[in-house]
């Protein structure tokens, strides 16, 4: 069985600033720059080894009630806003 998800981009491939999807009622479905990567990943230079961003329509089971997080492997560049869709399938 397949499922396919829109991955909603935050943080580009090779960027150096650490950007999330705001879900606070002040910042709500924008895009929000908490500061450079650098402080979080202290290798490859504090840029991002690849896409990392949201599943659309999920919602995680780690008690903070948002979106699941996903990690995109891909060897295109990506930008933020991008929404790829991607494909998981049921083992």
């Amino acid at each position: 069985m397949q499922f396919m998800y829109t991955a909603v981009i935050e943080i580009p491939k090779n960027c150096d600033r650490r950007i999330h999807w705001g879900n606070r009622p002040e910042n709500k479905g924008t895009f929000v720059d908490l500061g450079p990567l650098c402080d979080l990943i202290p290798v490859n230079d504090g840029k991002m080894p690849m896409a990392y961003g949201f599943l659309k329509g999920t919602v995680g089971t780690d008690g903070e009630g948002d979106e699941v997080d996903v990690l995109i492997f891909s060897t295109k560049n990506s930008r933020r806003e991008m929404k790829p869709q991607s494909r998981f399938l049921e083992f």
